[in-house]
């Protein structure tokens, strides 16, 4: 997928590796993460494709650069990527992957946990928010703006926005929810694991989507 992000900056000017990555890290790295070595090391397997090109540009008082240009083969790739449905959707999210065992922490520890998760989503939903200020002030609203090019982005940031919102939600009520279960199971045992495996499995074999 980061071939197809890399095409996607790519589409709308050339540039050179250094501006790439910069400008990743300022809009796509919010929904498709990846290291600066794998920036670099994909920009050359897709010139090894032909899905980009690369110009040495001469300049008198800084080092030479060289800027990547979207070719013909690679704004099909691009397209016919756009054109089809992803098989799946694959989530990673270290934050619920944590939680899904916070039972072997303490309370407070569990509890830091989600605070600390919670904070995390505030600061992306303030850089969200503050993004769109800026296109907005600069650029005009989703509905007004003349640059199709920020049609996409404008979407994606509200779609970010409501996540974060809902992330910080969750992350207060699940503090709650634990906090009031800490209060009930004062003094007793832990239950007996649950095979969630065949809980989910079951679900799944009686027609409900887990």
């Amino acid at each position: 997928m980061l071939s197809y992000a890399l095409l996607a900056l790519l589409s709308r000017r050339r540039l050179t590796g250094y501006e790439l990555t910069k400008r990743f890290y300022g809009s796509v790295a919010f929904c498709w993460h990846a290291h600066q070595s794998q920036i670099y090391s994909e920009l050359k397997r897709l010139e090894k494709r032909g899905w980009v090109s690369s110009k040495l540009e001469t300049q008198t008082t800084r080092p030479n650069k060289k800027a990547y240009i979207l070719t013909e083969p690679g704004r099909d790739a691009l397209v016919a990527w756009l054109r089809t449905p992803p098989p799946e959707f694959a989530l990673k999210d270290e934050w619920l992957l944590r939680v899904w065992t916070v039972e072997l922490l303490k309370p407070d520890e569990a509890r830091d946990l989600l605070n600390a998760c919670g904070r995390f989503h505030e600061e992306r939903l303030k850089a969200y928010r503050a993004i769109v200020g800026t296109l907005e002030r600069e650029h005009g609203s989703l509905d007004s703006t003349p640059y199709e090019t920020l049609v996409g982005p404008y979407l994606c940031l509200q779609q970010g926005i409501w996540h974060e919102e809902m992330y910080i939600r969750w992350c207060r009520w699940a503090a709650r929810r634990l906090a009031a279960r800490g209060r009930k199971r004062s003094g007793r045992r832990s239950a007996a694991a649950i095979d969630l495996h065949s809980v989910v499995r079951r679900a799944r074999m009686n027609g409900k989507d887990v």
